[in-house]
């Protein structure tokens, strides 16, 4: 089954990157082309802009709109799942994946819950959105998994 994030490069592999560079504590691996940036550099200040809503998608979509923006992309990375504001915030944040921390969205908190035996709480989770995906769509075209 494909992931709907890459768990080497997304917004958690950034934060650990972030509390690596500070010293503090990891809850993940961090992203290495940061980090060797960070090392390099001298400044303990950093400004990190997050544009919310705009990923490569939208970008592509829209892209004689955001040319610049586009010539001077260097990575790409993933959200975090589900991708919405608040889980996203919430893991750059904090370091964690939103199933750690039970901020999938503004309202909703995760409860603790039992996933099948063989499985981590992540598989479980995109394996009944997959499942419901086949549910609303009689036609699961690769356009629609990658969304």
């Amino acid at each position: 089954m494909k992931k709907l994030y890459d768990e080497n490069r997304n917004l958690v592999n950034v934060s650990n990157s972030l509390l690596r560079h500070y010293g503090l504590e990891t809850f993940h691996p961090s992203l290495k082309e940061l980090d060797a940036i960070l090392d390099e550099s001298k400044n303990k200040k950093i400004c990190l802009i997050l544009l919310d809503g705009f990923g490569k998608h939208i970008q592509e979509l829209h892209s004689s709109s955001c040319r610049y923006i586009l010539s001077h992309n260097k990575r790409t990375i993933t959200s975090v799942f589900p991708p919405t504001t608040t889980s996203a915030t919430t893991s750059l944040l904090t370091g964690k994946y939103p199933i750690e921390t039970g901020w999938p969205g503004w309202t909703e908190k995760l409860p603790e819950y039992d996933v099948p035996d063989g499985k981590d709480a992540y598989e479980y989770l995109e394996e009944l959105c997959f499942e419901g995906l086949k549910r609303r769509y009689s036609d699961v075209t690769q356009e629609l998994t990658e969304r």
